[in-house]
């Protein structure tokens, strides 16, 4: 541990004491200290938040020893791990969160002590609280001031946890006193929500003097020297901590059934609504045909909390950045040319983690269609509503989308989705008549041909097979006899690149095949390394090489505390769970056929992220 600390070791003299405050921004000091390592930006932000991080700790674990171990795991953290706040404004809540996933772990120590000896040595107890403090009820408060977006947060931690003023605290964040207001509303509206769907009888205002009430002692210094147990719970708290938010788990587990062509019907227990026949259309300006461009990789990043499109050039060369919507993303496609792109939001949730789901309400699967050009990446095309897509392939000549609509989620079973056609110069939509059961995973460079999967499933059993669909007849051809999902024909139309699932109880191990159509052989694409799961896979223009997208492991598997998703009908999540974990990390590569000679594309990306999609035209 002594590389990891190095950052705090000059500076102890200084944290120790009471510094005075030396006006810059919060930000500003994040950033200083990223950059140098600064002792005095450090030991600043540290006087600044140790009072709260301090009472996060010692409200949660009503142990003082494990107390003080959590709080000194939230600065190691943050020596480790500064360069994952955003915005850099934010780390006050950032702390804030940090402190209670620490606090959560050290607590479970506890439990497990109390297992093995009872009563705890009183010399480690804290003292009791208040008779009119329920401090479950302030543990309660904290996990849900937690579970606000990061610049909510931050802004809850100065005003209502540090007492900080308005005006103070806006200068600190960087932002204008009405904004800081703006957003102080918004999170007590929030956390008043949710905390009567835990049942918690708390007030929102005055959080400062509540939490302070369930909180004693002096807060401590953060010594150099980690302990054991305190290098433990920064090391959980590192794996876990972007996790902690439910739109992970959601996030996750749609794209999980998304990924397979399921769409969101395998969600049970939520009711069909009516889906109007045409979408709303926000921007009704025609689109104009693009000119052809050279050849163009597209992925979708999710990168702690923040998503984006990528557009590069297959040396890996930056073409363009489209900043997206702070939603839940899928299914990016690529027109042929190389000059659109189109992407589905899943409006419902937010990926900064607001869940606007209302206590025994609904969860709603409807979406935004998002239409891009890359020349002009600051603002969509077209921005289409009341969609639940399950799947978008560009037409050939661009002005074009073939869209899988998936239905409201039925009671626990597959159901079909609907299959349409958006123009992109009338904007209508038209409904193409594809077999049941079939959805829409790409089309033939001459624009007559579908690439469908048709889905089934027996007693949990998912089989997956492809079909050619001539759009002149629309009488599906089947591929294969194997349970394969398919992604891409080859650009001369002769092979398709597909995923093969071998048992279909187990649907994540696939395994990356490419299909000859003429005789139906399956040849097998192997993966150095050990996958934990494919994503997505395509061919290069040329045909000669693959774009490969998937988790691999970096390591054994470890117990980590996971919170579980809200269940379809809304209300509070069930409380979270100890599983166990392999930790992971995506790998975008560019191979040859065989699977030869990966080479990285987008090698920055950090453990913590995601690659949502990929297409390669």
């Amino acid at each position: 541990m002594a590389t990891a600390t190095t950052g705090m070791a000059g500076f102890l003299t200084r944290v120790r004491g009471a510094l005075a405050d030396d006006g810059r921004a919060d930000a500003e000091l994040v950033r200083e200290y990223l950059h140098s390592r600064s002792d005095t930006a450090f030991a600043e932000l540290v006087r600044r938040f140790a009072p709260m991080v301090w009472g996060v700790c010692r409200r949660t674990v009503r142990d003082t020893q494990l107390a003080e171990d959590a709080f000194q795991a939230v600065f190691l953290v943050l020596v480790r791990k500064a360069d994952s706040i955003r915005p850099p404004a934010a780390v006050g809540g950032w702390l804030h969160g940090v402190a209670v996933n620490t606090s959560t772990r050290a607590r479970a120590m506890i439990d497990r002590r109390r297992k093995r000896q009872s009563p705890l040595d009183p010399d480690h107890c804290g003292p009791p609280p208040q008779a009119a403090i329920d401090v479950d009820e302030l543990r309660v408060l904290d996990e849900e001031i937690a579970r606000l977006p990061d610049t909510l947060r931050a802004a809850v931690a100065l005003c209502e946890l540090d007492g900080v003023s308005r005006r103070d605290a806006a200068k600190r964040l960087g932002v204008a006193e009405g904004t800081l207001s703006s957003r102080l509303a918004t999170a007590r509206k929030q956390l008043a929500a949710r905390l009567r769907a835990r049942g918690a009888a708390l007030p929102v205002g005055g959080l400062a003097a509540l939490l302070a009430s369930g909180t004693a002692g002096a807060v401590p210094p953060v010594i150099p020297t980690p302990s054991d147990i305190v290098s433990a719970l920064a090391d959980g708290a590192i794996r876990t901590m972007f996790l902690s938010k439910l739109k992970v788990l959601t996030a996750g587990l749609l794209a999980a059934v998304a990924l397979l062509g399921v769409g969101l019907s395998a969600y049970p227990g939520t009711a069909s609504e009516p889906r109007p026949p045409v979408p709303t259309v926000r921007r009704n300006a025609p689109i104009p045909v693009p000119k052809a461009t050279e050849e163009r990789i597209l992925v979708g990043v999710n990168e702690e909390g923040k998503q984006r499109l990528e557009v590069l050039t297959p040396k890996g060369v930056k073409v363009a950045t489209i900043d997206l919507p702070p939603h839940p993303m899928y299914h990016p496609a690529l027109s042929r040319d190389g000059k659109r792109v189109a992407v589905w939001s899943w409006d419902a949730f937010r990926s900064d983690g607001v869940n606007p789901v209302p206590p025994g309400g609904k969860i709603s699967h409807k979406g935004t269609l998002l239409v891009y050009d890359i020349d002009k990446p600051d603002k969509p095309l077209a921005t289409l509503g009341d969609f639940r897509s399950g799947g978008i392939v560009f037409a050939p000549d661009g002005q074009s989308l073939y869209v899988n609509e998936s239905p409201e989620p039925g009671p626990g079973k597959l159901e079909p989705v609907t299959v349409s056609r958006f123009d992109l110069k009338t904007l209508k939509k038209e409904k193409v008549a594809v077999p049941a059961m079939h959805s829409v995973a790409d089309i033939s460079a001459d624009g007559k041909t579908l690439l469908t999967n048709h889905f089934s499933s027996d007693k949990g059993n998912l089989q997956v097979i492809p079909h050619r669909v001539p759009l002149d007849t629309l009488k599906a051809e089947p591929l294969s006899k194997s349970s394969i999902r398919a992604f891409q024909f080859s650009p001369d139309g002769s092979r398709v690149l597909a995923a093969k699932i071998p048992d279909g109880k187990n649907p994540w191990k696939q395994e990356l095949v490419i299909l000859n159509l003429k005789d139906g052989k399956e040849t097998p694409v192997t993966l150095d390394g050990e996958a934990q799961t494919l994503w997505g896979a395509a061919w290069s223009r040329d045909g000669k090489k693959l774009l490969v997208n998937r988790l691999v492991a970096t390591g054994e598997a470890v117990p980590q505390l996971v919170p579980q998703p809200i269940p379809p009908g809304g209300g509070a999540a069930p409380p979270p769970v100890m599983l166990q974990v392999r930790p992971n990390k995506p790998e975008l590569t560019i191979r040859n056929l065989d699977g030869s000679e990966p080479k990285p594309l987008l090698a920055e990306l950090k453990a913590n992220s995601n690659v949502f999609g990929l297409d390669w035209k």
